[in-house]
């Protein structure tokens, strides 16, 4: 394997997390970016396959509009979330530097949360291939993160002791059991 093969294995490197349990609220976001340092900040964010309940009916509107997804800063989101810290069912917010335009990002199929068995597989990936990182409320019990900067993942790691390694919690169920099992008990 020469420099290239290694620095672009490398760079496509995924970490992911997974806050399920103790009665948390993971899918409330401001105490997440808080813990984080506001790192949203750095970013512009593609929100799809959205499920919210925000109490400001602007809000709301943009957020549940019939496009499924919503381009904004990291700043506009955080002002969102600090006015009005609303719970999120379903959603994907995948982070892009702030030189990546929304024109590139919607050129690639929106990334979503309800049904994607690929949270549930050892070999981490994120959905979309110009993201750094991808947080998912997935129906508002647990939250995931994905990143491809391994100084974030440790960051969330530090801040969210209770956390968990996605990989290796992945790797103790039997590619996507957990998700199938799930499945199941929300069937009708």
């Amino acid at each position: 394997m020469n420099f290239f093969d290694l620095f672009r294995e490398e760079n496509n490197q995924v970490w992911g997390a997974i806050l399920e349990g103790g009665n948390r609220r993971y899918t409330f976001l401001r105490e997440i970016f808080s813990a984080m340092g506001d790192f949203q900040n750095q970013y512009n964010l593609l929100i799809t396959d959205i499920e919210a309940c925000p109490r400001n009916d602007e809000v709301y509107v943009r957020l549940n509009n019939p496009d499924r997804h919503v381009w904004i800063s990291g700043q506009e989101l955080t002002k969102i979330v600090e006015e009005d810290d609303f719970q999120w069912i379903w959603a994907v917010l995948s982070g892009f530097k702030p030189d990546v335009e929304e024109k590139e990002v919607l050129r690639y199929p929106k990334p979503y949360a309800d049904g994607y068995k690929g949270f549930w597989l050892p070999e981490l990936s994120i959905q979309h291939p110009l993201a750094v990182f991808e947080l998912v409320a997935w129906d508002s019990g647990l939250l995931l993160f994905f990143t491809r900067d391994h100084e974030l993942y440790l960051e969330f790691m530090k801040q969210f002791p209770d956390a968990k390694n996605l990989q290796k919690y992945n790797t103790k169920t039997d590619d996507g059991d957990k998700y199938t099992k799930w499945l199941e008990s929300h069937s009708e």
